[in-house]
């Protein structure tokens, strides 16, 4: 029970000062958030190392300083904390990387699309069911080895729905007629 309530009383005495959780998020107490004025920064001391910019443009560090001096007047600076002047950027690399990536650009690549399958068999038979096929419709025809055996394959789709659609078209003709993802090529717009 005294636990309890001198866990009360510390409760109650933490509110009436800054909420601790101010301190997490950069918020502290006003009294000691109010920097130095310029005229007081000789005589502090820190626990840091200082960056010193010479002429020269290069920088050296000095470690553990105990005063901060104050920023001396240099040619063309006015404190130690300018800004920096904006400098250039130069590119170096091979030029064939840049024709490698034009002749990417310039090459048809395959995308993952479907075809209808509509014939599994020999060569000679997936020939003739390519030359039916050719003159029943506009679709381009494709025939290819699937060892040991040819299909005769149709169209170029680029969803799954638009190739069961003409699935559907062929069941009556070519009972045996399946969808299969394969790779198409770019410039088919089905």
């Amino acid at each position: 029970m005294l636990l309890v309530l001198l866990g009360c009383s510390s409760l109650a005495s933490s509110q009436e000062s800054t909420p601790w959780w101010k301190s997490l998020f950069g918020g502290k107490n006003p009294s000691t958030s109010i920097p130095p004025s310029e005229s007081s920064r000789t005589n502090e001391t820190i626990d840091a190392p200082l960056l010193n910019l010479q002429e020269n443009g290069d920088a050296t560090i000095t470690p553990f300083h105990n005063e901060i001096e104050e920023p001396q007047e240099r040619e063309g600076l006015t404190s130690a904390f300018d800004p920096r002047l904006p400098g250039t950027l130069t590119v170096q690399h091979d030029p064939r990387i840049a024709t490698l990536d034009s002749a990417w650009k310039t090459l048809q690549h395959p995308v993952e699309g479907y075809r209808v399958q509509l014939h599994l068999g020999t060569l000679q038979s997936a020939r003739v069911i390519r030359s039916q096929i050719r003159k029943q419709t506009d679709l381009p025809v494709y025939l290819s080895s699937l060892p040991p055996s040819y299909r005769v394959s149709l169209g170029d789709f680029h969803d799954r729905w638009s190739a069961e659609q003409e699935r559907k078209k062929w069941m009556s003709k070519l009972p045996l007629t399946l969808v299969i993802p394969m790779e198409i090529a770019v410039s088919s717009g089905l």
